[in-house]
């Protein structure tokens, strides 16, 4: 999951997803509110028109460059900051077993407007 956020609403940012100020309420792409149960964001989130196409591994040398950063919630020479980002991990995410075609609808909208700021 990631989010986005209004940062003026943003209390304290975590990997993927923030805590937000009182007064401030989680909402979906469809604006209708979502919960927090024990700190996690109930699974019934809509996705009906808005996510990210985001991938732990794209490739073994975005793998390597990655392995080399270390964990992003760990600072610099934390004992865990490299922890798990191992061959098995990548074999694990590196699965390319499905196509996603759902954003090949906008080609022609996108090529459109690259062409109207380029022109």
């Amino acid at each position: 999951m990631k989010t986005f956020a209004r940062m003026a609403a943003v209390d304290r940012m975590l990997i993927h997803s923030g805590w937000l100020r009182e007064g401030w309420r989680y909402v979906d792409d469809l604006g209708a509110a979502v919960e927090l149960r024990d700190h996690a964001f109930t699974p019934d989130i809509s996705h009906a028109r808005l996510y990210i196409h985001h991938y732990s591994v794209k490739s073994r040398w975005e793998f390597e460059r990655k392995r080399a950063r270390g964990r992003a919630p760990f600072p610099d020479h934390h004992p865990h900051k490299h922890e798990g980002l191992d061959d098995a991990y990548f074999r694990r995410q590196d699965l390319n077993d499905e196509e996603d075609v759902t954003l090949l609808r906008h080609v022609p909208a996108v090529k459109a407007e690259m062409a109207r700021l380029l022109g």
